[in-house]
């Protein structure tokens, strides 16, 4: 699971061409405590309580929210090198991303990358 934190991490910072800390959400830890609350309401189904849920809720919005921002600036700054086919994708990726469950978070992260790294960005 740490793969997804470290590139959630070098998501935001290719976008905003910043270091960790840089700019809000661009750490892997951000993503991590995310990782930490699902298995923990995943392997603690009996003990779980209204507020792991509303933690849960918080985070997984939390980390769409930076996820959601660094690819709509993406889009911005590289409309015009984009393809159609990329900004289809990068528009499908900003839909899905309103389900903001982890499994979803994680694929719009390896779909967003590989975009960005066609396009050489890198942090």
């Amino acid at each position: 699971m740490d793969q997804f934190a470290l590139s959630y991490e070098y998501l935001i910072r290719r976008v905003y061409q910043c270091g960790r800390y840089g700019v809000a959400g661009a750490n892997a830890d951000e993503y991590r405590r995310l990782e930490r609350t699902h298995n923990y309401l995943k392997n603690n189904k009996s003990k779980v309580k209204s507020e792991d849920i509303f933690k849960y809720g918080f985070e997984c919005g939390q980390i769409t929210a930076y996820i959601r921002g660094a690819i709509e600036k993406f889009r911005n700054d590289f409309f015009q090198n984009l393809s159609n086919e990329e900004k289809i994708k990068i528009d499908e990726i900003l839909v899905t991303l309103i389900d903001g469950k982890l499994d979803v978070i994680q694929k719009s992260i390896t779909d967003a990358e590989k975009i960005m790294l066609d396009h050489n960005l890198k942090p």
